[in-house]
């Protein structure tokens, strides 16, 4: 497709997503990189940059890519909902802040690792996600409240989605490094312990 002259941004970013399933990440940052020299504003080259920067580890590069999935019409349907200021990392003394969830569980389950950053920063968190999800979460210091998704918006003074907080506060990879942040309440530890004893040897 390159050399019949078709669409370089396209044909580049297409080439690096090969490049990117086949493990090779350099190479794809490479096509990616050559896909918005072609056009700066494609904001797919955009996206799948900043999942081979972050799978590289270059952090600081690849947070402020992925910024770019508020340019896809899917993630913009999602904001209409999120009126208040957006927090832009600073301080959170005396405010409430609301830190939504935007994709699935596995994300949340992974990224709620910023809750004590954002705590350190002063802030009294809600946090809105779906219900399945609320009494494992409950528990983590830090949270005021947890809303659900579809129900009415507490009042708050900004707000932020879960995924965008390692762009904000700038994280290189530090957070990525930090000890336990979730836990089981004891008593269902307890009964999960009883239920699956039998099958220790076998699990």
């Amino acid at each position: 497709a390159l050399s019949l002259g078709a669409d370089a941004a396209k044909t580049h970013n297409n080439l690096g997503l090969v490049y990117y399933r086949k493990g090779r990440h350099e190479e794809a940052i490479v096509e990616y990189s050559r896909a918005l020299t072609a056009d700066p504003t494609n904001v797919e080259a955009h996206w799948n940059l900043s999942h081979a920067l972050l799978h590289r580890g270059d952090f600081l590069r690849g947070w402020a890519e992925y910024e770019w999935r508020w340019k896809k019409p899917e993630f913009q349907a999602l904001l209409r909902r999120y009126t208040a200021p957006r927090w832009d990392g600073g301080s959170l003394a005396g405010k409430r802040l609301l830190l939504w969830t935007e994709q699935g569980f596995g994300d949340m389950l992974h990224f709620l690792r910023y809750l004590p950053w954002i705590v350190a920063a002063g802030g009294r968190v809600i946090l809105e996600c779906d219900e399945a999800l609320h009494r494992l979460v409950r528990g983590m210091e830090g949270i005021e409240d947890v809303v659900s998704k579809r129900g009415a918006l507490p009042q708050h003074d900004c707000q932020i989605p879960l995924l965008s907080v390692p762009f904000v506060t700038g994280d290189s990879g530090s957070v990525q490094r930090w000890p336990g942040y979730l836990s089981a309440h004891p008593a269902l530890r307890e009964w999960w312990d009883a239920r699956l004893r039998e099958y220790s040897s076998r699990l």
